[in-house]
């Protein structure tokens, strides 16, 4: 009886045993099973976050910074601003912001003896010169951007009498055109003109055709920004987080 019973004892201490490794290996492998699923849900959050990071650095910051090297009286800057920047910006300021260049391929001479003075030649004759320093001018002293498109816009529609366009042009815009005119009367257009000048000059590559539009500082594709600046602005955006004003 004694015997039957130490055999008894000791069958049930081995199931024990054996149940106790049967459950410290169940634990073991659940573990490695966590352990395992949190390593790969960390590698796919890495690659998921990754991926974010590429999408965000392919979206360009808004607004699109579109910068006009243009001419007063030449007929392509004309239908530029007319039927491509104004629309563009009328659609959407808070995508597309705007400078203005207005100098193309003229020449800057320094009179002699030098003292900030200066004169210029310009693609199309005198008066695209003062045309030019005008609208030099309006930049510097038009600083709402609305109004300064649509009082440079009015004006290159019809700038042949420049100074008679530009004071009918800020009565209609309600634009201040003293300070204008008497700007670009003065050394100080000579001066503006000037320094948009050399900021064409410094164009790489260098301006070969008048309008030249940069979009972001990039002159890339210039045919097809000429025909549909719009479309150019909004391509820079991947197709599945254009602005909402692209997809309309």
């Amino acid at each position: 009886m004694q015997k039957k019973s130490i055999c008894l004892t000791m069958f049930v201490r081995s199931n024990m045993i054996k149940c106790f490794l049967l459950a410290l290996v169940g634990f073991i492998l659940y573990e490695i099973v966590v352990f395992l699923s949190s390593r790969s849900k960390s590698r796919e959050e890495a690659q998921h976050s990754e991926n974010d990071l590429m999408i965000a650095s392919l979206i360009p910051k808004i607004p699109i910074k579109v910068s006009v090297y243009y001419e007063a009286l030449c007929p392509d800057s004309r239908n530029f601003v007319l039927h491509q920047l104004v629309p563009a910006y009328e659609r959407s300021p808070r995508i597309v912001d705007f400078e203005l260049v207005p100098y193309g391929k003229a020449k800057t001479e320094e009179l002699v003896p030098p003292g900030n003075r200066y004169k210029f030649q310009c693609q199309h004759g005198s008066v695209e010169c003062y045309a030019n320093k005008i609208h030099s001018c309006a930049t510097h002293y038009i600083t709402n951007k609305a109004s300064l498109l649509k009082f440079v816009a009015c004006m290159i529609n019809d700038n042949m009498e420049p100074e008679q366009v530009a004071m009918d042009c800020a009565r209609e815009h309600t634009v201040d055109v003293n300070p204008i005119l008497q700007c670009a009367q003065a050394g100080e257009g000579e001066i503006l003109l000037k320094n948009y000048g050399e900021m064409t000059y410094a164009l790489s590559p260098k301006v070969s055709f008048i309008p030249t539009v940069l979009i972001n500082g990039n002159q890339y594709n210039q045919a097809r920004i000429l025909k549909n600046l719009w479309s150019s602005v909004c391509d820079l955006f991947p197709q599945n987080v254009q602005p909402e004003e692209c997809l309309r």
